[in-house]
């Protein structure tokens, strides 16, 4: 096994910063994972640790940080369900074209904003036959509709159609963001709550019980609306908040998160 960085070229021309887990054999599955808003993009060393167990058995994994997000140089006004389905596509094809990689065996697994894209990706591309969401914001629209991180959204779509972008405060890196009206357009025209019940293939849904970034409820409405899957799995982490311990140091609970998906992912790809 091989664990590296690259710079990998998006659609759109910007460098993509990529980490690539080789499990340095032929016709190996795939596996690509999928971060959330503002995060890195080994969502705290989480993916990295699904990625490393899972290249035991002959499975290849990317990874790249998304605009504006961990160690991207591209400015956030750049982040958007586009670009970053685009830069999803941009994993994928990489990898077909420089691994040998077996199409029957591929996955994907995506955290919180992560997980609505993951659902948006895998239901246009049915190759994918398993996902893992984590915390994911599997509804259409914004779930809450007049908040997003502690911000009016009325107010701030009415400052995007003025200037092109809304000024919004991020209290997880104590900051301010230029959020793109192309986002607020995006987070309305993708559906991926209807796309993740169309979708075909096997389903885990993780979810700490005690989230309030996104609801544990949100899970619990996408776990009832699969009617199609060949399976599908609702964990339930108790006490857990989005960040599954990582923010407030119950580390086991990132240790459940990443032993049910490997466990999942090994079972279903």
């Amino acid at each position: 096994m091989k664990v590296f960085d690259t710079i990998i070229k998006s659609k759109r021309g910007s460098d993509l910063v990529t980490t690539i887990v080789d499990c340095q054999k032929e016709n190996s599955g795939l596996i690509l994972f999928v971060h959330g808003f503002k995060a890195d993009r080994s969502e705290g060393g989480r993916f990295l640790t699904v990625a490393e167990a899972l290249a035991q058995d002959n499975i290849n994994s990317i990874m790249v940080s998304f605009a504006g997000c961990g160690d991207s140089k591209e400015p956030f006004e750049n982040y958007c369900m586009t670009n970053c389905l685009d830069d999803i596509d941009t994993m994928y094809q990489y990898m077909l074209n420089n691994y040998s990689i077996d199409t029957n065996r591929l996955a994907m697994v995506g955290y919180s904003m992560g997980g609505r894209l993951t659902s948006i990706y895998s239901y246009t591309h049915p190759e994918f036959k398993t996902i893992a969401l984590w915390a994911s914001a599997t509804y259409n629209g914004f779930d809450n509709n007049d908040t997003f991180l502690d911000n009016n959204v009325n107010e701030m779509i009415s400052q995007a159609e003025k200037q092109g972008y809304a000024v919004a405060y991020n209290s997880f890196d104590n900051n301010y963001l230029h959020i793109s009206k192309r986002f607020f357009d995006d987070m309305f025209q993708y559906k991926p709550f209807d796309s993740l019940c169309n979708y075909q293939g096997n389903v885990l849904l993780v979810h700490g019980d005690s989230d309030s970034t996104v609801a544990y409820d949100v899970s619990v409405r996408a776990y009832n609306g699969l009617t199609t899957q060949k399976n599908k799995k609702l964990l339930t982490i108790h006490q857990a908040n989005h960040g599954f311990g990582l923010w407030d140091n119950h580390m086991e609970q990132s240790q459940q998160l990443t032993n049910e998906t490997i466990q999942f992912l090994k079972e279903n790809i």
